[in-house]
């Protein structure tokens, strides 16, 4: 879903992406219900597109979000992205909505040692043990961030997620 924000600024041309490659990810379960991919995709076009709306609207769809990734897991349990995706959706919500620290450390962990190049599961996991004062452990996730040789989405990664473990790293160094 990077991709989408790499390459538009506005909003409303963010939205129609979205809902396009939600209504594509949509069509290819018909086809294939078994895909795992398929099932992240929807999950995540759809909670992209309902993130732009805000937290209200996207508050909605967040059991269908959780049963594609779910099942995404389900079918393929090292599919990185359904992981890192489960794993932040763990760390960021509240718990009367299913936030766990410790179910998102597990997912976060799972989705690094799957594919380690996806470094914004790297973050989620630094800013996790931050606050939980786990300083050396979120550290060494920031510092894969900062050296991430071939990471997936680079421009996302130069323009979004470097600045953010430089900034992190800040916030330790004081």
């Amino acid at each position: 879903m990077n991709i989408a924000d790499d390459l538009f600024n506005d909003e409303e041309r963010k939205q129609l992406a979205y809902e396009a490659a939600s209504a594509m990810a949509k069509r290819a379960l018909t086809i294939d219900e078994r895909s795992a991919h398929a099932h992240f995709l929807y999950a995540a076009s759809l909670g992209s597109g309902e993130r732009l709306k805000g937290l209200s609207k996207g508050g909605l769809v967040l059991g269908e979000l959780k049963q594609h990734i779910r099942r995404a897991i389900e079918l393929n349990p090292t599919h990185a992205q359904a992981l890192q995706m489960m794993g932040g959706l763990c760390a960021e919500l509240p718990w009367l909505l299913g936030g766990s620290d410790k179910d998102a450390e597990l997912y976060l962990k799972r989705a690094i040692a799957a594919d380690g190049r996806f470094t914004n599961a790297h973050l989620i996991l630094a800013r996790l043990l931050m606050r939980q004062g786990r300083l050396a452990e979120a550290r060494e996730h920031i510092e894969s961030v900062l050296h991430a040789e071939h990471p997936h989405y680079p421009y996302a990664w130069k323009h979004t997620f470097r600045p953010e473990a430089e900034r992190l790293l800040n916030l330790l160094s004081k």
